[in-house]
């Protein structure tokens, strides 16, 4: 496995093109462990006896290709294969495409039926903030659906 020295930590941590992180303090690489958070590889990296939290296709991406502040994209849809050939740049846009193509995403449903926006849309008798607690929902929707921006139809 090959490693390369990560930007802004030259002599100190290297990464693999599949997302291997190895501390190179000692004489020995230690590879670090990786956290997972919703779905992603993370790492702590120390600089200065400061910690930072990186994530781990972002660490390859920006040591094999190049640094940019566009969505990284996994290809594959798998969050956790960081190999450098299932990473890419695109938009947030293309990421969101790209997931709902995919079947990467959950399809919402709508939390309100239209017998509840009907009783919404019509009821005088309580504030925006007890219909929302009721139907568990953002006073901004129950707002939105008593002027007509949403839910038009009813």
């Amino acid at each position: 496995m090959i490693f390369k020295d990560i930007n802004g930590y030259k002599g100190k941590y290297a990464i693999s093109s599949c997302g291997v992180v190895v501390s190179k303090k000692r004489n020995n690489d230690i590879i670090l462990n990786q956290y997972i958070k919703k779905g992603y590889a993370y790492v702590y990296l120390y600089n200065n006896k400061k910690r930072k939290f990186y994530s781990v296709h972002r660490l390859v991406i920006e040591t094999y290709k190049r640094k940019s502040k566009e969505t990284v994209n996994h290809i594959n849809g798998n969050k956790l294969d960081n190999n450098i050939n299932n990473l890419e740049y695109c938009s947030h846009k293309d990421n969101i495409i790209h997931a709902y193509k995919n079947n990467l995403m959950p399809k919402s449903k709508p939390r309100l039926k239209k017998t509840d926006v009907y009783k919404i849309k019509y009821n005088e008798t309580m504030s925006y903030k007890k219909i929302a607690e009721k139907y568990n929902v953002a006073s901004e929707t129950i707002s939105r659906i008593k002027r007509g921006i949403t839910w038009k139809n009813i």
